[in-house]
């Protein structure tokens, strides 16, 4: 129940005034757009199999990044630019998520700077440790994946000594 006054709760979804909403499927209560006949998500991978692929367990960092229509699960892999980088590696992955102009992005793990980019922008997050594309697909699509609402992990997790 929220303490603001009764004309300024949105009776939607009961959320209080002033409200950003910049990409509708950020709510953390898992209430996605489900009105929008398709939705570009990305999903950091380990190794180029498309839909067969399996999430990679750091995003600033991963070797490929899937992105994939939900209405009919095409898609296309990319290799990571910043897979390499000395230092940002996030932030750099977290801009090419929005180049790509993404909805939502699926990764084990994030940090608090790309987690700041993508908040900022109104992406949203969900996290997933384990499986293919096309497990996590299903469960985006049944609203059974985890909002990150905030970075998994702390700064410099993925680099590898």
């Amino acid at each position: 129940m929220s303490c603001a006054p009764a004309w300024m709760q949105n009776p939607k979804n009961n959320v209080p005034f002033p409200v950003r909403v910049v990409n509708p499927i950020s709510y953390p209560d898992k209430s996605y757009d489900l009105l929008r006949k398709s939705m570009l998500i990305a999903i950091s991978i380990e190794t180029d199999n498309g839909l067969d692929s399996h999430i990679s367990p750091v995003f600033g960092r991963s070797p490929y990044f899937i992105f994939v229509n939900t209405e009919n699960k095409a898609f296309h892999v990319e290799e990571n630019p910043a897979k390499f980088s000395p230092g940002g590696a996030g932030v750099q992955a977290a801009q090419l998520m929005l180049d790509k102009q993404v909805n939502a992005v699926v990764c084990s793990n994030l940090g608090p700077k790309a987690s700041a980019v993508f908040d900022s922008a109104g992406i949203a997050c969900f996290q997933h440790r384990d499986g293919s594309v096309n497990d996590i697909l299903d469960l985006f699509l049944n609203n059974e994946l985890n909002p990150l609402t905030d970075a998994s992990v702390g700064t410099h997790t993925g680099i590898k000594p």
